[in-house]
């Protein structure tokens, strides 16, 4: 068994979907994430200054539900996206990984050009 073998197995079609759905909806998390350890060690943030996803999911004075419910607003837009160009290759487990990962670093990216931008300015 090569180390690409389990990227290559196929789900059943009805796991196809809910497989693209996290995904879609994982992929500006983790890339808001990402961002994040860039704040905090290349940035010279501590850590407990440091916004996760930067600008883009707002600033946070005090987390609780309501907090919550925006990330997942937000999230669910960026993945909407991400969702539909990784929808044409369900069929092809190997390539939406690649493209998966692919679509995280645009918007780690993306995430990192909007600190900057609010940094400087």
């Amino acid at each position: 068994m090569s180390i690409l073998q389990p990227f290559r197995m196929h789900f059943p079609n009805w796991a196809d979907w809910i497989v693209l759905i996290f995904l879609a909806f994982a992929a500006p998390l983790i890339a808001a994430g990402m961002q994040s350890l860039y704040a905090v060690w290349f940035c010279g943030e501590r850590g407990y200054q440091a916004l996760v996803g930067g600008p883009y999911f707002g600033y946070v004075e005090k987390p609780g539900l309501t907090t919550l419910l925006f990330v997942f607003h937000i999230c669910s837009i960026v993945g909407t996206l991400t969702f539909l160009v990784l929808l044409p290759f369900r069929k092809r487990p190997l390539l939406y990984w690649r493209i998966w990962i692919g679509g995280i670093a645009i918007l780690t990216c993306y995430f990192i050009t909007i600190q900057k931008d609010v940094i400087i300015k």
